[in-house]
């Protein structure tokens, strides 16, 4: 059993400054905004961004079209597994200041053999860290298939799981027969 604990967005779609969100012993997390008209289609109130931030951040790279401006775009994913807690961060572009800032935020909440060297730490990747231990990977592509490793379930048993979207609605139950 996956229990949320988090999910932060910075610098994402309609998210400039950081924002979390608690998940852990919530219950049903109702997600309220502002509704405001877009020629985009978008109403700008960030509900749907919120909740797609997880499987963008467990599933998929982030895009230019998910940053919010050009720089600076970290989607932080906490949960527990098998007594076990996991830190995804994924991050996009960041200018040297802030790198610099998320590498002090991430010592200062105790991730020990934290990898900072240039080879290991670049502007865009994935810091993965378990029980405070940063075991990420080198390169996005092994990170990206060791977080397929670590969190087991598939996107669409995910999106069946945690929540019914307004497009595609889905039992909130793993099986493939209509029932």
């Amino acid at each position: 059993m996956y229990t949320f604990i988090s999910q932060s967005v910075e610098g994402y779609r309609t998210y400039k400054e950081k924002t979390e969100i608690p998940l852990v012993d919530q219950g049903t997390v109702w997600l309220l905004g502002t509704n405001l008209d877009s020629k985009k289609g978008s109403n700008g109130s960030g509900k749907s961004s919120l909740l797609l931030s997880i499987p963008r951040n467990l599933y998929g790279l982030l895009t230019d079209d998910d940053m919010h401006g050009k720089s600076n775009c970290i989607l932080t994913t906490e949960y527990i597994y098998k007594k076990k807690t996991y830190k995804i961060y994924q991050f996009r572009k960041l200018t040297k200041d802030r790198k610099e800032k998320f590498i002090q935020e991430l010592k200062d909440s105790g991730v020990t053999n934290l990898k900072t060297d240039k080879d290991s730490f670049k502007n865009s990747g994935y810091k993965i860290i378990i029980n405070n231990k940063d075991v990420s990977k080198h390169g996005i592509p092994d990170c990206r298939k060791q977080i397929k490793d670590i969190f087991r379930i598939t996107e669409d048993e995910f999106f069946g799981y945690v929540f019914v979207s307004p497009n595609k609605t889905n039992a909130l139950i793993n099986g493939t027969s209509p029932e």
